[in-house]
């Protein structure tokens, strides 16, 4: 995807984060408990559908189980292939784009995975959840500056971390 200047600024991101992925580690299943949503999106759904379902003061936080829309089919799974114009994969690019931040959890792997670069292709600011991870480039690249970084026993308050991060801080984050 390329970089959209307008659907990168914080002004387009009315989500204050955003994480969809399935259960498989102790520090998702504190996600999900803390803030998943009552249900998962469909991938006829639209942002706007999703806001509705979520009521219109619903969380800022999105934690959705699973995948957005139906799993792909088994031939793209194999072949690895990525299609974009698949109404779940382009929910959840939307969704991506929607958010302050995204949410980089551990896994079946470690964070140090396609979620992350995600994150910053979308020009979300990633929130690395972990107690041990050591940032690619760490020697070159200050991650502080446009990362957070959260330990997993802080996930209960993490909505409130994330809402004092100032919006100047955010677009210095961001640029």
């Amino acid at each position: 995807h390329a970089w959209v200047e307008t659907q990168s600024s914080a002004k387009a991101r009315p989500l204050l984060a955003f994480f969809a992925g399935t259960i498989t580690s102790c520090v998702r299943r504190q996600l999900f408990q803390a803030y998943g949503a009552a249900g998962w999106p469909q991938a006829s759904w639209s942002l706007s559908k999703l806001r509705k379902q979520q009521g219109a003061f619903g969380p800022r936080i999105w934690i959705f189980e699973g995948i957005v829309g139906p799993p792909p089919p088994p031939e793209d799974l194999e072949l690895g292939v990525l299609n974009t114009s698949r109404p779940g994969e382009r929910l959840y690019r939307q969704l991506l784009w929607s958010s302050e931040f995204c949410i980089v959890a551990n896994g079946t792997a470690n964070v140090n995975t396609a979620r992350l670069t995600e994150a910053i292709m979308h020009g979300c600011i990633p929130v690395i959840v972990s107690d041990d991870f050591q940032p690619p480039f760490h020697r070159h690249l200050n991650w502080s500056s446009f990362s957070v970084f959260v330990r997993t026993r802080e996930v209960p308050f993490l909505a409130g971390m994330l809402e004092a991060i100032g919006q100047s801080q955010r677009t210095e984050k961001r640029e």
